[in-house]
């Protein structure tokens, strides 16, 4: 694994771990290292409900890390703190 690549798993896991002790359902630590890999939530295999609800949340990290910033989960924008929940047709 290259070091751009640990850097954004080490930022999934960190935020993962920080929504997951706030009491929220999150990826998998296996799907989080897909999508550091992958660069992408574009990754088969991954449990989509789980990861489309955090889709906005996991893209940000993904480009904050991009910029080299650390720990970008204590920065993370109010909005993006909790799932987005889906609708309801009817």
């Amino acid at each position: 694994m290259d070091a751009k690549t640990q850097l954004r798993a080490e930022a999934l896991h960190a935020w993962a771990a920080d929504a997951a002790g706030r009491g929220h359902a999150v990826p998998e630590p296996g799907d989080l290292l897909a999508i550091a890999v992958a660069r992408t939530l574009d990754v088969s295999g991954l449990d989509r409900s789980i990861v489309d609800a955090w889709a906005a949340t996991l893209k940000w990290i993904l480009s904050q890390a991009a910029f080299g910033v650390v720990d970008p989960h204590v920065h993370l924008p109010e909005e993006l703190s909790a799932p987005r929940r889906r609708r309801c047709s009817g």
